[in-house]
């Protein structure tokens, strides 16, 4: 067996795919990590926290619907990292209401994507339907770091405004 074929050998993919995925769910524990010791969130957002829970809980769902037991096995242990994650923050932010009418939002938004998604008449349907959801949900998941960026970034920019205003 030579290299190429080693290389595109499904189970040796779904192995590499699986075990970067689990890496990628667990980089929250860091952070999680100092958010316990310091017992402040400080200046860090929730949005990869949720974001990261929805995008797995979906990923999980498009596990089952095309019945693919490492996606399920991966995307279920991400859900329950990001969900933990997402809980800790909430725990230890001051303001509890934005991120927890969001996690609200998140939780009625998965329910209703399951039970429509679930409906659909065909199961061709409900893959590509399913999937262009869970790319979505992806995108806003690797871009919800650059929220907290801009939120930053915006309030150095204002403060130092400010400063020079005075």
């Amino acid at each position: 067996m030579n290299l190429m074929t080693l290389w595109l050998d499904p189970d040796v993919v779904g192995f590499i795919s699986a075990t970067f995925t689990i890496c990628l769910s667990s980089t929250g524990i860091w952070t999680c990590w100092c958010i316990i010791s310091e017992k402040s969130v400080g200046t860090r957002s929730y949005l990869p926290f949720l974001a990261g829970a929805l995008m797995s809980s979906l990923w999980l769902l498009y596990g089952i619907v095309v019945n693919d037991n490492p996606m399920m096995f991966v995307n279920f242990i991400g859900s329950v990292l990001q969900s933990i994650y997402f809980i800790i923050f909430y725990l230890f932010t001051n303001d509890k209401s934005v991120p927890g009418r969001n996690g609200l939002v998140a939780v009625v938004s998965v329910l209703f994507i399951y039970v429509t998604v679930l409906n659909l008449p065909q199961l061709l349907q409900v893959v590509v339907a399913l999937g262009f959801i869970c790319n979505a949900v992806t995108i806003a998941f690797f871009a919800a770091p650059l929220a907290s960026m801009v939120r930053t970034n915006e309030s150095i920019y204002n403060n130092i405004y400010e400063k020079e205003r005075e």
